[in-house]
């Protein structure tokens, strides 16, 4: 992190509000005409996986600028890994993430996630407390989703930093960066602590090369 100015306060910075980080990214482009620059500082609008709708800071862009650059220089993973995510309603699985409706996934396809994504490595009955309980519908049992990060991902494992990288240490959150292709796996019905739970599977893929005439 010392290579990285203010690299320790950015990251602490997103676990204590991801919404200004991710509402940047998904600002719509017709809003303003297609030029990065005049995106406001302060907005409502989707907040990415967390899909927060109330106004706040958006950005700004050398914030998350540090954060990717960050990521980016993490030690790649030597194995793969599999990281989970308890979302309180199906719209908020990756497959219906920028949908106006739910939508059935198909097995083998892509979903891209433009935003950065806040995972754990805690085991699945740890969402059925505090804090997690927080992410995940203990009573509907919905959702949770799984994602097999390959081995040379890189991620952010602020899980490792304890208190000083995050204000919600106890999350085990591990962060992982926009542009992911998440590659549906299909779902089964597997137990969560007491409760029997949709768990949703996803293969983590770099998007596909560009082709640049």
């Amino acid at each position: 992190m010392s290579d990285i100015p203010k690299a320790k306060n950015v990251a602490f910075s997103y676990t204590v509000g991801s919404g200004k980080f991710n509402k940047y990214l998904l600002w719509p482009s017709y809003k303003i005409d297609g030029d990065p620059s005049k995106i406001p500082q302060f907005g409502a609008g989707a907040g990415g996986v967390a899909n927060d709708q109330n106004s706040g800071q958006i950005g700004p862009p050398d914030e998350l600028h540090r954060l990717y650059k960050l990521i980016n220089r993490c030690p790649r993973l030597q194995e793969p890994a599999v990281f989970l995510r308890g979302v309180k309603t199906a719209k908020d699985l990756p497959h219906n993430l920028g949908k106006a409706q739910t939508i059935t996934p198909e097995i083998g396809k892509g979903y891209l996630n433009v935003t950065f994504m806040s995972t754990s490595s805690a085991a699945p009955d740890q969402y059925m407390q505090p804090p997690l309980k927080l992410f995940f519908d203990t009573s509907g049992a919905c959702c949770m989703f799984a994602i097999t990060m390959p081995k040379g991902s890189a991620v952010l494992p602020l899980v490792v930093g304890g208190s000083e990288l995050s204000q919600y240490s106890s999350e085990q959150e591990v962060l992982l960066p926009p542009g992911l292709l998440l590659i549906y796996q299909g779902n089964r019905q597997l137990k969560v602590g007491t409760a029997t739970a949709t768990v949703h599977f996803y293969h983590a893929a770099p998007p596909p090369k560009v082709v640049v005439p």
